[in-house]
């Protein structure tokens, strides 16, 4: 038997790092169209530091840390 008051939530990458890019733009229509049960958290590419070999460190950014987190 399923659960009524399952819920499901989504996160949303879009593969633009435009701020008013058309990728973002549907997520953006999607999340507020969903049905209530239905959650879609968007995540912007731009929080994340692009990989610099030659500046890397043992230590992550908050940005890269909440990305690793909200999968």
């Amino acid at each position: 038997m399923k659960d009524k008051h399952a819920s499901l939530r989504l996160i949303g990458i879009p593969g633009s790092l435009r701020r008013h890019s058309y990728c973002t733009a549907i997520l953006r229509t999607l999340r507020d169209e969903f049905p209530q049960p239905v959650t879609l958290d968007i995540f912007e590419l731009s929080r994340i530091p692009l990989f610099n070999e030659d500046h890397e460190t043992t230590r992550f950014d908050r940005s890269s840390r909440d990305h690793a987190a909200s999968i």
